[in-house]
């Protein structure tokens, strides 16, 4: 039957070790934290990705309000309920 025995130098540092990857896996600046960072920034890529579309599309429809009388009397009609003097407009 053999013993292992451990110093008491080694029992320190590994103890150390494990402190230290504990702490390097959980906490402010752990891996679980970093990577928590990591699909905070995707998402916020994916965000940013979809308000620029969503820009864009509202760059297009502001342009074409502004060029197209027919645009304008649409927006009209149906947003602010505005008709011609003879109408009669219906609200459902």
């Amino acid at each position: 039957m053999t013993h292992i025995t451990l110093s008491w130098q080694r029992r320190f540092a590994l103890a150390a070790g494990v402190i230290i990857g504990l702490w390097l896996l959980s906490g402010q600046a752990g891996w679980y934290h970093f990577m928590r960072l990591r699909l905070h920034i995707r998402q916020l890529r994916n965000d940013i990705a979809t308000l620029r579309i969503e820009r864009e599309e509202l760059r297009v429809r502001t342009r074409r309000f502004i060029d197209d009388a027919t645009m304008k009397e649409r927006v009209a009609r149906e947003q602010l309920q505005l008709g011609y003097p003879d109408e009669i407009i219906y609200t459902l």
